[in-house]
């Protein structure tokens, strides 16, 4: 009766497939925070692009409302013009996965005709900023409130 065992060779060979993997490994979960990121700024510009649209579709005022200590943003119709949406005007709630703060205010109004960004007392406000942070990196979405122009830095 014959032992088999396992040579040298067959060892290097078994650990050198191993390090391969574990560094292709490495390398897939090194951007993962990236991605986390990108997909979160994507998420916000696609549903700010719809809320300045749907202001315009529906000539009525549209709140994008951003909770900072909770890490999500709410988006709805206006319907009563008391600058707050009751739950009846909520269209869409969604948390993000990075953290997140706005300047000048946490709440954005689209207005009608046009869409543009607009300040409590409906006039032009300033540029809006929306900054994304995770594991150190961050990413930007602006809103030139004149032109209500979007973009992601």
């Amino acid at each position: 009766m014959e032992k088999k065992a396992t040579t040298l060779m067959e060892l290097i060979i078994a650990l050198a497939i191993s390090a391969g993997l574990a560094a292709v490994t490495l390398v897939a979960f090194s951007q993962l925070d990236k991605r986390a990121l990108e997909s979160s700024a994507r998420s916000i510009y696609v549903d700010l692009a719809w809320a300045k649209e749907a202001a315009t579709l529906h000539q009525h005022k549209y709140l994008f409302v951003i909770d900072t200590a909770d890490k999500s943003y709410t988006i709805g119709e206006d319907k009563n013009d008391d600058d707050a949406l009751s739950d009846q005007e909520r269209e869409i709630y969604k948390r993000l996965n990075t953290s997140v703060s706005v300047t000048p205010a946490a709440t954005i109004r689209f207005s009608r005709p046009f869409g543009k960004s607009v300040d409590a007392s409906g006039a032009t406000s300033a540029d809006t900023v929306i900054t994304l942070t995770r594991a150190g990196n961050t990413k930007q979405v602006n809103i030139i409130s004149e032109t209500g122009f979007l973009e992601i830095q």
